[in-house]
């Protein structure tokens, strides 16, 4: 057992978080703070930092969002929302996207990488004529 220095609450030593050091690798050091009041004490320390730096945290946002798009437009498929097709650049956004519309994006899959946005929208078209449903095509179930 072991006494929270910030909630002064007795937990299990589970309840808390052990940190290696590259100096001491043999040596864990078990934290004074339980993970709960740690996580609120960095979620507090991101709003503060946010809230006094709002172009640092724009531009790091800004270099994520970029680090992440490699070039190419990915054909898509949602199987549990009827074999949904679509394209896009940024994969994790699209999804993203689909969730706040309430769409079930569990086991998305990438169908292809295109080097070309035409090349993503001609697939994306051929699909939609073979009647997957997607945005800009059918919206009947695929007769397969």
């Amino acid at each position: 057992m072991k006494v929270c220095r910030r909630c002064n609450t007795q937990k299990e030593t589970t309840e808390f978080k052990a940190r290696i050091y590259k100096n001491r690798p043999n040596n864990p050091y078990i934290s004074n703070m339980c993970i709960v009041c740690e996580r609120y004490i960095d979620n507090e320390r991101s709003k503060k930092f946010a809230k006094e730096n709002p172009e640092k945290v724009n531009e790091i946002n800004r270099r994520i969002y970029h680090n992440q798009k490699d070039g190419k437009c990915r054909v898509y498929m949602l199987p549990n929302e009827n074999n949904y097709v679509g394209q896009t650049v940024h994969i994790k956004k699209r999804m993203d996207l689909h969730k706040s519309d309430g769409n079930d994006t569990t086991d998305y899959r990438v169908l292809m990488a295109c080097d070309t946005v035409e090349d993503a929208k001609e697939l994306e078209s051929l699909l939609h004529d073979m009647g997957y449903p997607g945005k800009y095509g059918h919206k009947k179930t695929p007769s397969h």
